[in-house]
């Protein structure tokens, strides 16, 4: 294959990412109740340059961005095709003409050139029109006959499915968490913390921490293969995780009829094995330092969130 993951799978993840920035603004202005306490601006460009950075991370590897005109110039050198005149092309479209072509183990597999040509008959008819052909002609032409609906794979349709569902189900945790300050009719009635209750709340401490990792882990999934890629994956795990974990010690100590069974960010597998440790000591729980945790914990990449705007 010319790249580790093919244009389709490489756009998809790509709308993904998008439809997410737009949900967390969308959450960020509407649906989240912030506290007055202030993020750290360190913190906050860490946020920009995590969103930049995933969307390089996909682009680095896509077709088109990847390949010099050296390994175009072989691509085109070490494709054997027969050379065929106009007059071959026009009876292939307008007859729809099919060829065998044979694979490794044998088999024969019938393709259809007319198919082929209708993927890049737009290009070439604008191609056809200019004056004189420039390299983003080039670029549009090879862009177009490797981009093909075809080329979705069972993967691809998984990683959408699950990165929606987990998508939807932070959207919900972020409504129960938003609600604890808000009464019935909407408005805001306190800033005071609270225990969340619904949905995975009744599994883990931060559900939305859990969500944000399992879209990209479904992102992972579409974009098997890259090697940029699993780099942002851990890079998103350790940071939840991590933020999970701070979260889950801090209901602790503040809520003495905190359920027991929630664990910290994995449903009935991982549970806060520091915990312990952590509340054992008293002096912990009157210390400035512990005190001020939650405004200290950061929402996913540090975004202007904090505990108080996002947990409770």
């Amino acid at each position: 294959d010319w790249f580790p993951v093919s244009a389709v799978s490489c756009f998809l993840s790509l709308c993904l990412l998008t439809i997410h920035s737009w949900h967390r603004l969308y959450e960020t202005w509407f649906i989240s109740v912030f506290s007055d306490s202030r993020i750290n601006i360190l913190h906050y460009a860490v946020g920009y340059a995590h969103y930049i950075g995933a969307g390089a991370a996909i682009l680095a590897e896509s077709p088109g961005f990847t390949d010099t005109k050296e390994d175009i110039r072989e691509q085109i050198v070490n494709d054997e095709v027969d050379e065929i005149t106009d007059s071959d092309i026009v009876e292939m479209v307008t007859q729809g003409e099919v060829i065998e072509e044979e694979e490794e183990d044998g088999r024969k597999n019938l393709i259809p050139h007319s198919e082929g040509f209708k993927t890049i008959e737009a290009p070439l008819q604008y191609i056809s029109q200019q004056e004189e052909v420039t390299p983003a002609d080039i670029i549009c032409l090879h862009l177009n006959a490797v981009f093909s609906l075809k080329d979705i794979t069972l993967r691809d349709i998984y990683g959408c499915g699950l990165f929606l569902w987990a998508c939807y189900h932070q959207y919900k945790s972020t409504v129960i968490l938003a609600n604890l300050r808000k009464n019935k009719k909407g408005k805001i009635v306190t800033h005071r913390h609270g225990i969340p209750h619904g949905g995975w709340f009744e599994l883990v401490s931060s559900p939305h921490l859990l969500a944000e990792v399992i879209m990209y882990l479904a992102l992972t999934i579409i974009l098997w293969g890259a090697h940029t890629w699993p780099f942002i994956f851990l890079w998103v795990l350790s940071n939840q995780v991590e933020s999970a974990l701070l979260t889950h010690w801090w209901y602790l100590s503040k809520f003495e009829d905190y359920p027991k069974q929630r664990k910290s960010i994995i449903p009935c597998i991982y549970s806060s094995s520091m915990a312990s440790l952590v509340l054992a000591d008293s002096s912990q729980l009157t210390a400035d330092g512990f005190e001020k945790l939650p405004d200290q914990i950061m929402y996913p990449y540090a975004e202007p969130y904090d505990l108080q705007k996002t947990c409770v």
